[in-house]
């Protein structure tokens, strides 16, 4: 075969262009889903040919590496709490060793933490105590081991709070049906491994270094418009966390994009996140996504659909793109200056969205359709 007989170095170089984005990174922007694999995986199925190719490829292989822990026999019920999630730690801790003696502590430039329990307690809100003394050295673990330029936890609500030392409110978690939210984390793009900061002597993920960009995606909140009064409800959140607590200081001078996902949110959600968003000094830039785009098929699903009311789902969300009208572009609160919204391609929002409608002012430049930046900005 030709390519064997090509110098390592330049096989490696060519075997280098079969590494693709990773799902964690191209599928941030859909409703959560269980895997974060990607079903086209080249460089991997290559690196299972021989001893060879995989030796070349391992430097790669690794560079967007994920821990999961999916066990569908366990229920809550058998392993109560905090305690379902051991397995998860004990599998962060194999990876970690598995780096150290493979050597691959300066590859990993990302890591994905996913699972599929959901943290149950007897009271309906997660205390700070839990997470803080059960979490262990999770985080400074990592950390000791990687200098990772990306965190992303995709996890049940419940689950995502443990992880992140964050307090949700659970008293209406029934009726929103959430499987999961996806939070990911990244450091500054300029930073490179000479001057990555030093991590913090914490085991809180949003203190341990300071980080630039901020994602959460949190699905779809579909099911509790079956619900009387359902807006009236509070969505199981970590935005409160960040709100309400010291984590929203430790993100004041760091934290410079947002980027929010979410499939009609409930107003009071909204209202969380910009009350959140506005007292980030060094904000810049906001990207929002609030309807199902074209490859979602949620709106033709009678199962989640259920009694819903379309009137009701659009014209929520209608009212919510008016808030952050008035919120964002009108009244120009905060530092930010750019406005990114991925729903532009929404026929039904169009008449809010477009030139002219409620997203525009005198005082923001019109980039392209759906982003926008304020002229006055530095």
């Amino acid at each position: 075969m030709f390519l064997d007989r090509l110098p390592p170095e330049l096989l490696q170089f060519i075997l280098s262009y079969l590494d693709v984005s990773p799902a964690s990174t191209t599928k941030l922007y859909e409703e959560p889903v269980l895997t974060t694999d990607s079903i086209y995986q080249p460089l991997k199925h290559l690196s299972q040919t021989c001893g060879r190719y995989r030796s070349l490829s391992l430097p790669y292989l690794f560079r967007y590496s994920t821990v999961q822990y999916h066990d569908s026999t366990l229920q809550s019920s058998e392993v109560g709490g905090y305690l379902g999630l051991l397995p998860l730690r004990n599998k962060v801790r194999d990876f970690l060793e598995f780096v150290v003696k493979q050597d691959l502590s300066q590859r990993v430039q990302s890591l994905v933490i996913s699972t599929t329990h959901s943290v149950e307690f007897d009271s309906l809100h997660l205390t700070a105590a839990h997470p803080a003394r059960e979490l262990g050295d999770l985080w400074t673990s990592i950390f000791s081991v990687l200098q990772p330029h990306a965190i992303t936890i995709s996890a049940p609500p419940s689950s995502l709070a443990w992880l992140t030392s964050c307090v949700i409110d659970r008293s209406d978690e029934w009726a929103f049906k959430m499987q999961r939210h996806t939070l990911q984390l990244r450091t500054p793009a300029d930073i490179s491994r000479m001057n990555y900061p030093k991590p913090q002597r914490t085991n809180k993920l949003f203190q341990i270094v300071p980080w630039a960009h901020c994602i959460l995606n949190e699905g779809s909140s579909i099911q509790v418009y079956n619900t009387y009064q359902y807006d009236a409800m509070v969505q199981p959140s970590i935005l409160n966390e960040f709100l309400h607590t010291d984590v929203a200081l430790r993100l004041l001078t760091s934290l410079r994009s947002f980027d929010f996902v979410a499939i009609f949110p409930l107003q009071g959600q909204l209202d969380t996140l910009l009350s959140f968003l506005f007292v980030l000094p060094n904000l810049q830039r906001v990207t929002i996504q609030l309807a199902p785009q074209k490859q979602n098929r949620i709106l033709e699903d009678a199962s989640r659909v259920q009694r819903s009311l379309y009137s009701d789902l659009w014209m929520e969300l209608e009212t919510v793109f008016f808030i952050i009208a008035v919120e964002v572009v009108h009244k120009a609160y905060g530092s930010i200056n750019e406005l990114i919204c991925h729903d532009y391609q929404q026929e039904t929002l169009w008449e809010t969205l477009r030139p002219g409608g409620n997203l525009i002012s005198r005082h923001w430049q019109t980039i392209k359709d759906g982003h926008w930046k304020r002229i006055d900005a530095s």
